[in-house]
Formats: C-alpha cells, sequence, structure tokens
C-alpha cells in the first residue's frame, strides 16, 4: 500500500511515476477474498485499523469517502489456556481504542488508490533484481517481466518493500555498507511469520454457540478467531481465524 500513497503523492506533485509491483495485482500484503456471493471481500492480510493511533490512514480512507465499522467483541468470551484449560468470561474484552474495519474490505483502500492514478504507468508482475547508481546521478533499475529482462532508468527510486527482504534480495551497486546490509537483514516484519484461514460455516463449531467475542486459543496453531467480519453481523456466515507463527519468529515480528 506504501507504494501506491508514494504514487499517488508524486503524480500528484506533477511527477512522472512507473509502479512495479512484483504480484500480478495490486495491494501487496492488503488482500481479500469473496465468500459466495456477496461483495464484502474477507481480508487474509491487513483487517483492522485503529484511527486514533493511525491517523495517516484515516485521512486516506477520509479523502477516498471509506466508511469503517467496529470489530464485533461484545457478548460473552471464550479462551483456550496454554494448559487446553477453557475459560468462559460472560464479557469479552473491550478494546480501547476499537478495532476498526473497512466496509467492503480492507483491499477497497488499495483499489480507491489505484482508481486515483491517472498518469503513472502500473507494471504487474515485475520483479526488480537491482539497482546500479548511474555516473549522472540517476538509478538503473533492473528488472525481469515473465522470460524477459529490461531495465529502467530514473532520477529517484522509492523501494516499498521490508527491510530484510531490500538487503537479501537485491543486487546493489555499489554495494551496501556490510553494517548496513546486517541491519536491514535483522529488522523483523510486522506479522511476517503469521497466516489466515477463511472457514465458511453456519457457524463457528463449538465456540460461537457460547460465545459473542472473538474466542482465542493459547496452545495453537490458531490463535484467535475473529467473526463475524461484516458490518452486518449476525446475517453472515463467515468466520476468518488468524494463525500464530509455526515456526519461531516471535509473536509478532519475526521471517516467514
Amino acid at each position: 500500500m506504501s507504494g501506491l500513497v508514494a504514487a499517488n503523492l508524486l503524480e500528484r506533485s506533477g511527477l512522472g511515476v512507473t509502479l512495479l509491483e512484483t504480484r500480478e495485482r495490486i495491494g501487496g500484503r492488503v488482500f481479500g477474498v469473496a465468500a459466495e456471493r456477496g461483495t464484502h471481500r474477507f481480508d487474509l492480510g491487513p483487517a483492522w485499523v485503529w484511527p486514533e493511533l493511525n491517523p495517516r490512514t484515516a485521512d486516506w480512507l477520509n479523502t477516498l469517502g471509506l466508511p469503517l465499522f467496529e470489530q464485533q467483541g461484545r457478548g460473552a468470551g471464550l479462551v483456550e489456556l496454554a494448559s487446553q484449560a477453557v475459560r468462559r468470561h460472560s464479557t469479552g474484552f473491550a478494546q480501547q481504542p476499537p478495532s476498526m474495519r473497512v466496509v467492503g474490505g480492507t483491499a477497497c483502500l488499495t483499489d480507491a488508490l489505484r482508481a486515483r492514478l491517472v498518469c503513472t504507468r502500473v507494471l504487474l508482475g515485475t520483479h526488480v533484481r537491482g539497482l546500479d547508481a548511474c555516473p549522472d546521478g540517476r538509478v538503473s533499475v533492473e528488472f525481469a517481466r515473465g522470460e524477459q529482462a529490461g531495465t529502467l532508468v530514473a532520477s529517484s527510486v522509492i523501494l516499498a518493500l521490508p527491510p530484510r527482504l531490500m538487503a537479501s534480495t537485491l543486487r546493489w551497486s555499489p554495494a551496501l555498507p556490510a553494517e548496513l546490509s546486517r541491519r536491514w537483514g535483522d529488522a523483523p516484519t510486522w506479522m511476517a511469520g503469521h497466516a489466515k484461514l477463511l472457514a465458511i460455516t453456519a457457524h463457528l463449531p463449538g465456540a460461537r454457540r457460547v460465545c459473542r467475542a472473538a474466542p482465542s486459543a493459547r496452545p495453537g496453531p490458531w490463535l484467535k478467531y475473529t467473526t463475524p467480519a461484516t458490518p452486518r453481523a449476525g446475517r453472515q456466515r463467515c468466520s476468518a481465524l488468524s494463525a500464530r507463527p509455526l515456526h519461531g519468529g516471535g509473536a509478532w515480528g519475526g521471517r516467514p
């Protein structure tokens, strides 16, 4: 999403922009899927926003006219402890500030950012391989699209990817200073070791019948069950589950 925001700001300033995206879609880690025939996309990437804590994101949501709704968290709660003992709570644990979600799914935000780009050239399926400093101060970007390789020369380059990937997947000429490369390589990526599963069911087996707040399971591998995922609580049959890392990496950072 940061690449789309940068492209919007640069285009608005009157600069020519080329946006290179490795995937065959825009949005990066922002990704959602529609269940059944609904128009709401369930988030398999970032799902929540806290306007008080994320003012820049909130500003873009307001600019783009994208409404929010509060994540369901009221009602009885259910927690499976590390010992596998189950505790039931008469009330859930309210978050302050509350977790908010984008109506229609977070991908509505990246779609709206993409729709604002009029002059920017967007190249999907384009993998950046390396960057070379040119004698005139510009930067040559080496990339691959399928079986074809190419280069693009720009006055400036913005890299919108985690520092550890910049250090490990790109060729630099001249080479990065060793200490900088080490620091980038050691920088954890937020939620990198997590995964999500979308389950379509009439109710969340077992837990859904005894609680309305988001149940959680400390032993894993599934850490938290989040339901419902649309603003029309009670009318949807979909539950999103977020998972803890299976192989190290800490609770919220680390490497996939």
